[in-house]
């Protein structure tokens, strides 16, 4: 099912041209919706009282509203049909300064209740129309800010030069920054839409006087400040860069997320994950896990929902597959709904063992391991089983700027629940060898390891954060994920952030990644692995490097969400175009 267009054909041939807008490595990459498209959506949605925008130009984004507006341009380029359904349209050809001297806003007597702001390129014009604006707005009102993400460091300079880059952002990209520091207060978000993101500000308060108390101070402080300075992976993790995403209007008491732009096949999945509770869902990593799927399947246009054990079987009307992250078992299919599943992790024991019936009993079964792949092709199961292995969340893990010898050398996440009264093997290597390491986890007190312990717990959106600044990051497997071959998404996250991987001696690792993992056995094995990481050159940082800017299109969630899309949307025609038996 298509969505209905909210674009005016006029627009089309842009939003084409700057969804390909170039990005340089290193850079967040956008998404495949535009923000025309997304604020045409936007303005269905929310259909606001009264809109306001800067920076109309030709009109493009002041055609998407249906209301009342106000557009501020200091030198317009109105093409014909602008005024479309506007039932008030005042248009003020003047710098935006001289336009809020006026109160004109104030004076109509309704405050804004959507505004967009695309003026000048620069933090102080940007900062002082957001101070202004937010005078102006109602409470609960949005405020977006466009250019807010730019692609390149030519891009991102106070001074365009058109010789070095075509598109230019400016430095309003300081906004993010200067918002943390001074507007905690601020619901902020992010979203990659083409060509350069979209900042999404919730106002709560519009008497606040903060930024215009802080005005001089906060120019002083980030207009000399350069992206290089700054820090490009600082602002990457400023940005906490999200997919666009749009709630569903209401269908299933609002359980389902719907895509920007559905998919011409959209389906709804359900995510079904046992530990996927709601009111600690941060905590657990399953439920990041799931997050990530989720997200990646909202990217190529399908309707999902997440739930936890105790939501399997509530409000199942509508769903076109259930998609199972297997790990203990115990779900039960439901009838009329497909079930896919996703064996992820073999659990502790034989009886939590994925089964033949199982397997065939599903419509499809993803192993996150060859050898598992391998055993149940050679029960004849091969057309109901494919490979897919565990991956990492693209928009937390993704590789530092910085070098590595501004990192912390050697980094554990995860708790001591291996076995009671044992330390995990990677650890216990890594004590024995003499390696200095930092810990993050529960189980570790009252160990040998107590003293390398930083905290007990660390956030799940953090952990990418201690990646990038980490050289070596250590991982084990239980017993049974090991000899099974199911290799830890903690791999994946690792080497996504830049960082070398010490493991335990686990079977299946995939080709492309094995020369970047270290895997031991021993202490003495563990001190020859840290010896070599530290021996490194420049050429093999600089690969290091590479790998890991390559890893988000092979091994992320977005690219494990792509291959499950492309399973399930071929499932669901092989059904449609399926004959029916004839009655006799």
């Amino acid at each position: 099912m298509m969505a209905e267009n909210t674009v005016p054909p006029s627009l089309e041939r842009k939003i084409r041209r700057e969804k390909h807008t170039r990005t340089e490595p290193g850079f967040p990459k956008m998404g495949s919706v535009h923000y025309l498209e997304w604020m045409g959506k936007l303005h269905k949605e929310r259909n606001p009282a009264l809109y306001f925008e800067i920076g109309t130009e030709s009109g493009a984004s002041l055609s998407l509203a249906q209301c009342a507006s106000i557009a501020v341009d200091p030198r317009f380029k109105i093409e014909a049909g602008v005024i479309g359904k506007h039932p008030e349209l005042h248009l003020f050809q003047q710098k935006s300064d001289v336009f809020f001297e006026t109160n004109f806003i104030k004076k109509l007597g309704q405050g804004v209740d959507l505004a967009f702001l695309d003026g000048m390129h620069l933090i102080e014009y940007l900062l002082r129309d957001l101070i202004n604006i937010e005078q102006n707005m109602m409470p609960g009102g949005l405020i977006l800010v466009h250019d807010c993400i730019p692609m390149s460091f030519a891009a991102a300079e106070r001074n365009w030069d058109k010789k070095k880059t075509r598109a230019w952002t400016g430095d309003i990209w300081k906004i993010l920054p200067i918002l943390h520091k001074y507007r905690p207060d601020l619901k902020i978000s992010t979203l990659d839409l083409a060509p350069s993101g979209l900042l999404l500000i919730e106002i709560h308060d519009p008497n606040n006087t903060i930024l215009t108390d802080n005005y001089q101070k906060i120019v002083d402080e980030f207009v000399p400040l350069s992206l290089e300075d700054y820090g490009l992976g600082r602002l990457t993790e400023d940005l906490q860069l999200q997919p666009a995403i749009f709630p569903a209007a209401a269908p299933n008491n609002g359980r389902w997320e719907m895509p920007s732009t559905p998919n011409l096949h959209m389906l709804r999945i359900a995510i079904k994950t046992p530990k996927a509770l709601q009111k600690n869902a941060g905590k657990i990593v399953d439920h990041a896990f799931a997050r990530g799927i989720a997200d990646g399947l909202l990217q190529k246009g399908h309707a999902v929902r997440i739930d936890s054990g105790a939501d399997w079987y509530v409000d199942t009307q509508g769903t076109d597959f259930d998609l199972l992250l297997r790990g203990r078992g115990g779900f039960t299919p439901q009838p009329g709904i497909p079930l896919v599943s996703w064996v992820i992790y073999p659990g502790k024991t034989k009886r939590h063992r994925i089964t033949k019936k199982e397997v065939a009993g599903a419509e499809h079964t993803f192993f996150a391991s060859v050898s598992a792949l391998e055993e149940f092709r050679q029960m004849g199961l091969g057309n109901k089983c494919s490979l897919l292995l565990q991956g990492f969340d693209p928009s937390t893990m993704y590789p530092a700027t910085v070098s590595n010898e501004a990192r912390l050398k050697t980094v554990m996440v995860g708790s001591n629940h291996f076995e009671k009264n044992k330390l995990r093997p990677i650890v216990a290597m890594a004590l024995a060898a003499g390696i200095d390491l930092r810990i993050w986890g529960r189980g570790w007190a009252d160990t040998i390891a107590e003293p390398y312990l930083v905290a007990s717990y660390l956030k799940n959106s953090q952990v990418g954060v201690l990646y990038r600044s980490s050289k070596i990051v250590l991982c084990d497997h239980l017993e049974t994920m090991r000899t099974g071959g199911y290799i830890s998404n903690r791999i994946f996250d690792a080497l996504a952030c830049g960082a070398a991987v010490i493991s335990d001696d686990v079977e299946g690792l995939p080709d492309d990644i094995r020369d970047y993992v270290k895997t031991v056995s021993t202490p003495i094995d563990f001190a020859s692995a840290v010896q070599e990481i530290e021996a490194e050159g420049e050429t093999q940082k600089l690969k290091r490097h590479e790998m890991a800017v390559s890893m988000a299109g092979l091994h992320s969630f977005s690219a494990r969400a792509n291959q499950i899309s492309k399973t399930l949307i071929k499932f669901k025609q092989n059904k449609e175009i399926s004959p029916q038996p004839r009655k006799v």
